[in-house]
C-alpha cells in the first residue's frame, strides 16, 4: 500500500510538470521580459522538464540505461522490429478510425508523421532533433508507461497507460466527446503498445528507443510507401 501511494504521487508529479510547466514557464519569460527565440526557451524548457521528470523516476531509469546498454545491439533490434509492427498498426488502425470517424460525421485529423529530413541543417536543426526525437519520447514514454505501469497489475497497466496517454492528447486538442475519443484513439494504442514492449522485454528504455524510432523514421517508412503504390498505378 505505501509503494503504491508513492508511485502515485509521483505519478501525479510528474502530470502536473507536464501539464502546467509550459504555461507557467513562459509567464515567468513574460515577467521578467526575457526575449529568447522560440526555438532556445522551447528545448530549454524541455531539458527543465526532462531533468525533473529524471529526479522522480532515477532509481529505474539509472538501473534499465544499465540493463539497456549491456545488450545494446540486441535491444536496438527489437526496438526497430517493435518499430515496423507499430508502424503498421497505426496505419491499420488510422484506416478503421477514418472510416469510423465518417460514419459518425466527426472531423477526424487521420495520422501525421514527423519529418526532419525535409529541412536545413543548422542549429534549429539540431535543437528540434533534440526535443523531438529524444527528449518528448523520453518523458512520454517514462510518465504514461513506466510511471502508469508502477500501480497496476501486467494488462491492467498496458490498458491504462493508453489511457493515461490519450486522456493527455484529449486535454491538448480540446473539443466534442466524439471529437476527442476519435482523435485519441491512436494515441491510444500507441501507447498501450509500447507499454506491452515494456512488459515483454522489460526495460522501459527499449519503449523510449522505439518511440524515437518511430518519430523519425516513420514518415519516411510512409512516403517510400506511397510513393511505391503511386508508381504502380501510373505504371
Amino acid at each position: 500500500m505505501k509503494d503504491f501511494a508513492v508511485n502515485l504521487i509521483r505519478l501525479l508529479l510528474s502530470f502536473i510538470i507536464l501539464l502546467f510547466s509550459e504555461e507557467y514557464f513562459y509567464k515567468f519569460l513574460s515577467l521578467f521580459k526575457i526575449n529568447i527565440s522560440k526555438t532556445f526557451t522551447s528545448i530549454i524548457l524541455y531539458v527543465l522538464i526532462s531533468f525533473f521528470i529524471y529526479l522522480i523516476y532515477k532509481p529505474e531509469l539509472k538501473s534499465e540505461f544499465k540493463k539497456f546498454k549491456r545488450k545494446f545491439m540486441s535491444n536496438m533490434v527489437y526496438a526497430f522490429i517493435a518499430f515496423l509492427i507499430i508502424f503498421v498498426t497505426m496505419l491499420v488502425s488510422n484506416y478503421i478510425l477514418s472510416v469510423i470517424a465518417k460514419s459518425f460525421y466527426i472531423n477526424y485529423n487521420g495520422i501525421s508523421f514527423y519529418n526532419i529530413f525535409n529541412k536545413p541543417f543548422n542549429l534549429d536543426l539540431i535543437l528540434e532533433f533534440l526535443k523531438n526525437i529524444i527528449l518528448i519520447p523520453y518523458l512520454k514514454v517514462t510518465i504514461f508507461d513506466l510511471g502508469v505501469n508502477r500501480l497496476f497489475s501486467y494488462s491492467g497497466s498496458i490498458f491504462a497507460s493508453g489511457l493515461a496517454a490519450a486522456l493527455y492528447n484529449a486535454y491538448l486538442i480540446k473539443g466534442s466527446i466524439g471529437y476527442m475519443i476519435v482523435n485519441s484513439s491512436l494515441t491510444f494504442i500507441l501507447f498501450m503498445l509500447l507499454a506491452l514492449i515494456y512488459r515483454k522485454n522489460n526495460n522501459i528504455v527499449t519503449s523510449i528507443v522505439t518511440y524515437s524510432i518511430y518519430i523519425l523514421l516513420a514518415s519516411v517508412l510512409y512516403s517510400n510507401i506511397m510513393w511505391g503504390i503511386y508508381e504502380r498505378k501510373v505504371n
